[in-house]
């Protein structure tokens, strides 16, 4: 890797970082319509697709779930090109406009896709849409993957309380900390592993308080510290503590060895296509691949939101003989799908929260939303 290549491009203008994002929502698609509904039935998942023979062809895909933990690099790396020259509240302001809009659209789309063809029991519905629109950390939402969003928000607060205090010249200091963290957490699940010791602590707990996360994070601030030039040598002993704790945290969750190995190798060859991705951003770019990454890097967030829903309500009622068409036909509707919102419908939405919160803070509304 070589630090002389190294640019110091805007997070939006990295035409590597949008497809990788994009592949990783791909790869969690394939994951949860072809393995995990399966395997260990998700949320709303298990009773869409009840009664369905199980589905072992695509195996393949059982590793996709890396791509969420590929996703917490890229936020870490994005969220540190955003905050850098950003105020307290036009970053908070940013990260509501990002997060709120596509959350609520693909519930409420979810919801009612959900309402009319599989009939649950309306309270039931209502109290599951209402947690996934207000991202309730806990859990019980329309679909399990509303967890990664309770995760994200935890990680920009700790990075809004930084600006708060004047010190993100400091912000090194966090991913540090968050390296140590994580590092500390998993060792001590190993310890009560070993020592076969109980603790209950519900889910949700861990992932707000970025204790399994963390590091992920981190790893994404140390490649922005990298790609600013600002990395030094002890930044570089934290960050491979970072890349540990994140390559532990990935193969704990195979069942085998070498399944885990393979899973840590992958997950960290796609943080060396970030790094080369900045370093070689200038030989990428050209307007007609810049839109088009971008396009696919919007789509990246309402596909991961509405896959499920999309995916398995194709599996289950579209009347083709093979599961296997099915699934991939849901993927395809998928993709679709988060096209349609993120090009036409999540806009609209962003900006009028966008006018709505300037005017509730007394500013003028901003022309365009800068959302990485």
């Amino acid at each position: 890797m070589v630090e002389t290549s190294v640019a110091a491009p805007r997070a939006r203008s990295i035409i590597g970082l949008d497809l990788i994002r994009f592949g990783a929502a791909v790869a969690v698609t394939v994951y949860h319509l072809a393995w995990r509904v399966w395997e260990a039935p998700i949320t709303t998942g298990v009773d869409i697709v009840r009664g369905l023979v199980r589905y072992d062809g695509w195996t393949f895909s059982s590793g996709g779930w890396i791509g969420v933990e590929v996703f917490f690099v890229i936020s870490g790396l994005v969220i540190a090109f955003s905050a850098e020259t950003a105020t307290p509240w036009k970053f908070a302001k940013s990260r509501i406009v990002r997060i709120y809009p596509g959350a609520w659209l693909c519930a409420s789309l979810s919801a009612v896709a959900i309402m009319i063809l599989v009939k649950p029991p309306l309270g039931e519905l209502a109290g599951q849409w209402f947690r996934s629109m207000v991202i309730y950390p806990p859990g019980d939402w329309l679909t399990g993957v509303y967890w990664t969003l309770a995760v994200e928000i935890a990680f920009y607060a700790t990075v809004l309380a930084f600006l708060l205090l004047g010190a993100f010249d400091r912000i090194s200091w966090l991913f540090a900390g968050l390296s140590v963290w994580s590092f500390a957490y998993l060792a001590y699940l190993a310890f009560i592993h070993f020592a076969r010791v109980r603790v209950d602590l519900p889910a949700f707990v861990p992932n707000v308080l970025l204790l399994k996360h963390g590091c992920f994070f981190a790893v994404g601030g140390y490649l922005w510290l990298w790609s600013r030039k600002r990395i030094t040598p002890v930044h570089w002993a934290f960050a491979v503590l970072a890349v540990v704790a994140c390559g532990v945290e990935i193969a704990a969750k195979f069942d085998g060895h070498a399944e885990g190995a393979a899973g840590a190798l992958v997950w960290l060859a796609v943080v060396g296509l970030m790094a080369l991705s900045i370093a070689y951003n200038r030989y990428l770019s050209s307007p007609t691949v810049a839109r088009l990454s971008r396009s696919l890097g919007l789509a990246t967030y309402p596909l991961y939101l509405i896959h499920t829903t999309v995916g398995f309500l194709i599996i289950r009622f579209v009347p083709l003989p093979d599961v296997g068409h099915r699934i991939l036909l849901g993927c395809a509707a998928s993709i679709a799908a988060a096209f349609v919102v993120s090009l036409w419908l999540e806009p609209v939405g962003q900006r009028l929260l966008s006018r709505a919160l300037d005017r509730l803070a007394g500013d003028r509304p901003e022309p365009q939303i800068k959302a990485a």
